[in-house]
């Protein structure tokens, strides 16, 4: 992970650009699904060897999961 961003509902994680890293980031998702079907994620391949960057967000409580599950945030 490069960067973290915090949004208003969640974070947004910055990775470089590497065949790998989706990989790992695509079974992330499909795992964290199983047991936090309140998250909502998305996934962004920036241009020209950009980050790719994974969007965590939902509603309520769902940014503290997040905060506490990453280790990011408050």
């Amino acid at each position: 992970m490069k960067e973290i961003r915090e949004l208003d509902d969640g974070y947004a994680f910055g990775h470089s650009l590497d065949r790998g890293v989706l990989l790992t980031i695509a079974e992330f998702v499909a795992n964290e699904l199983l047991c936090c079907p309140f998250f909502e994620f998305g996934l962004t391949v920036e241009r020209d060897g950009g980050p790719v960057w994974l969007r965590i967000t939902g509603e309520g409580e769902a940014k503290c999961v997040l905060e506490e599950e990453m280790g990011v945030g408050a």
